[in-house]
């Protein structure tokens, strides 16, 4: 009989490539590639208070987003620990360092939501304000890395992103 090979797409862990630009942001910087845990980031609402709205934002606007952790596995998660950033996909830069956010356990089927909030100014960007250039190069990365309760303890993590217009 004759062989036939098939070409599977790969599948990558984020809805549409274009929206990690650091690859898999749960492998970033010497983190974790697997998701033993079953952990669900989703980055829920944006909400500004100034000028810009949703993914349009304008410096000295206050900007919140919700971030619901779910822990979809059969195991508890502990020490999770959720982290933050916004990167300039043009110059290669984070605008906002990746930065803890928020620290806790979470039990099989549990789920947490927490608020970011900063402004869009010199204090809480990490590049001056006259750095910032216009369009829609940004990106609003979330991951939650954990450790499994089980007994390998092993590490678990999954990541959201979201594509953030910037209007200088």
């Amino acid at each position: 009989g004759s062989s036939q090979s098939f070409n599977l797409p790969v599948s990558v862990n984020v809805k549409d490539a274009s929206d990690d630009p650091v690859g898999n942001f749960c492998s970033f910087d010497s983190g974790v590639g697997s998701n033993p845990g079953d952990l669900k980031v989703k980055i829920k609402d944006i909400t500004v208070e100034g000028i810009g709205e949703d993914e349009d934002w304008v410096p000295l606007d206050k900007i919140e987003i919700e971030v619901k952790v779910e822990n979809n596995g059969d195991e508890n998660v502990d020490n999770i620990d959720l982290e933050w950033g916004i990167y300039n996909q043009d110059n290669d830069e984070w605008v906002v360092d990746v930065d803890n956010v928020d620290d806790y356990d979470l039990n099989d089927n549990d789920d947490e939501t927490t608020t970011i909030s900063f402004v869009i100014d010199e204090e809480d960007l990490d590049i001056d304000l006259d750095e910032l250039n216009d369009g829609d190069n940004y990106f609003l990365l979330v991951r939650a890395t954990g450790e499994v309760d089980n007994a390998n303890n092993d590490d678990t993590c999954d990541s959201d992103s979201r594509s953030i217009n910037i209007i200088v």
